[in-house]
């Protein structure tokens, strides 16, 4: 059994990843959780997107908007779909879908995401 943890936001390094923007906090990390579990915060600028993106196959992925506004990208069978998200919007996309999420707010877009990789 893995133990309990409390992290506090500020108390985690802002990362941007590689090919992509935004200031992202990894608040939980897979190897901490039984279930594959990774849980954090990012910060998107707006203009900035995280840049088009895809998760190994079974590495599924939800994006919550906690404040601005994204346009979501992502590709289904060659073509390129979007949808515009506000506060309070969770966008899903499962493992092996290249997407991205770009802000196309006058605000930081601020969200948390929750991937959850498959146990072999």
């Amino acid at each position: 059994m893995k133990e309990v943890k409390l992290v506090n936001v500020n108390d985690v390094q802002e990362r941007t990843p590689p090919g992509g923007g935004g200031s992202w906090r990894r608040l939980v990390s897979d190897e901490a959780t039984e279930t594959g579990l990774i849980f954090g915060y990012g910060i998107i600028q707006p203009g900035d997107g995280r840049g088009w993106h895809k998760h190994p196959a079974g590495e599924d992925e939800t994006f919550f908007v906690i404040e601005g506004e994204a346009l979501l990208e992502w590709k289904e069978e060659g073509k390129v779909l979007s949808q515009v998200a506000n506060k309070g919007c969770a966008f899903y996309t499962p493992g092996d879908m290249e997407n991205n999420v770009t802000n196309v707010g006058v605000t930081p877009l601020k969200a948390v995401f929750a991937i959850v990789k498959a146990k072999s």
